[in-house]
């Protein structure tokens, strides 16, 4: 899926731009029903950027900052408890807690005079990709209790037919505690659906005749109303195989586009059983070749092979921010691969800093602000800068980072921006923008 992996804090990826990419790095679905469900055969357009976004938490909560400690798929908690979450409040409960989690001597260090972990695992898991995350934490205002969001990542059946691993994934963070001590959790789950491209082009008959043709999503979990779309795609075409007891299959739908060389990308499907939707967030690419490609209409598509879960089926919101013009330099003492980061506090910049660039770093106010950094590898020639952000639903920010052959500097560069402070995981994909002959 990605084919550069990063070191990240409280991060994970996505976002958008042209050239080559790469990605410096989900609550359990419900049965699906056997009827199928479709935005119909002109469906909205799901293209562009729209600028509404998750609705705010009830009046009596507030969103709590936290920083990534440790992630990862292999704890011994998974295997001896099972499913579950925790709280720690103090140094002592950390020391006791972190050997049945990790053999790893010394564990993250947290200020428990103003900080609380925070962990979610899951039970042993078919697969050897899934994941778990905690995405946002909001506080009771009134009963200082906390509730979290966590989303979770099963391989679909396809994946793991012939896997014979297991894992046992989990996600620990750093939060501020509440004001009258732990407060109870109360948690709230989603699924990242997996899936993978079953069939892709840019041609195909839906709305030839159609002006008003946008394209869309569809969602399809039984064969008849799959064949039925399928004959409307290509006519004449027998449609492939699919084994709807384990599967549904999902269509997400460019508009008609007189270029040539366009292809749909989709990024991630979120499963949220509280709103009983599939929110699918995608993208059209432009022509990305040389030369300049030839006239034609086209509209291109993806059918997706899709884990089954219920729920309508939508196009994910999201809100660009506006970026200052990033900040950037050497980061001569960078050793490492690729990476990037979100910061919320001074301490952690402070350390950041620090270790990578050295001197004396920015003032920040990290009341307000939040600081997105991202490194090339050492021994890079790229130039590199945080290009594009976006904020997505559940509070999460996508931010894009595009990188560039340069002059040849073989230290490492760095490119850092702020932010208004955001309370969810930062997720960043690099683009490479080197024009191309």
């Amino acid at each position: 899926m990605t084919s550069r992996s990063l070191l990240l804090l409280s991060a994970c990826l996505l976002a958008c731009g042209c050239g080559s990419k790469s990605s410096r790095s989900g609550a359990t679905t419900t049965a699906a029903p056997t009827t199928s469900s479709t935005t119909g055969t002109s469906p909205s357009s799901n293209t562009g950027t729209t600028t509404t976004t998750a609705p705010p938490p009830p009046a009596n909560f507030q969103p709590v900052a936290f920083t990534g400690l440790d992630r990862g798929v292999s704890s011994p908690r998974g295997v001896n408890v099972g499913a579950h979450e925790v709280q720690v409040a103090s140094d002592a409960d950390w020391t006791t807690f972190w050997p049945t989690h990790s053999a790893v001597i010394t564990p993250p260090a947290v200020d428990f005079t103003r900080e609380s972990v925070l962990g979610t695992f899951m039970a042993p898991t078919p697969g050897n990709a899934n994941g778990t995350q905690v995405i946002n934490v909001w506080r009771d205002l009134t009963s200082d209790d906390l509730r979290a969001l966590v989303r979770e990542f099963r391989q679909g059946a396809w994946a793991t037919a012939t896997v014979r691993v297991t894992t046992t994934p989990y996600d620990l963070v750093a939060c501020a505690t509440p004001v009258s001590g732990q407060g109870s959790l109360t948690v709230e789950r989603q699924a990242l659906l997996d899936f993978e491209v079953l069939e892709a082009g840019a041609d195909n008959a839906l709305g030839v005749n159609d002006p008003a043709y946008t394209g869309g999503l569809q969602v399809f979990r039984d064969a008849a109303a799959f064949n039925a779309f399928y004959a409307q795609l290509h006519p004449g075409v027998r449609p492939p195989a699919v084994d709807f007891q384990r599967d549904m299959i999902v269509g997400v739908l460019g508009p008609h586009i007189p270029r040539f060389g366009n292809s749909v990308e989709t990024l991630r499907l979120v499963h949220d059983p509280a709103g009983n939707a599939i929110r699918v967030r995608s993208r059209v690419n432009p022509y990305r070749g040389g030369a300049a490609p030839p006239p034609a209409v086209e509209a291109p598509y993806q059918l997706l092979r899709v884990s089954p879960a219920a729920g309508t089926i939508r196009a994910e919101a999201e809100a660009a921010l506006t970026l200052p013009t990033p900040a950037g330099g050497l980061a001569r003492l960078h050793t490492g691969p690729a990476e990037a980061r979100v910061v919320r506090d001074a301490a952690r910049f402070a350390a950041l800093w620090a270790a990578r660039i050295g001197g004396t770093p920015p003032v920040i106010d990290f009341a307000v602000d939040q600081v997105l950094i991202a490194f090339e590898p050492a021994g890079s020639s790229r130039a590199i800068t945080l290009a594009r952000a976006v904020q997505l639903e559940d509070q999460e920010l996508a931010v894009t980072i595009h990188t560039q052959l340069g002059a040849l500097v073989r230290d490492p560069r760095y490119a850092l921006v702020t932010t208004p402070q955001t309370y969810g995981p930062v997720s960043f994909e690099e683009v490479d923008v080197t024009p191309r002959p």
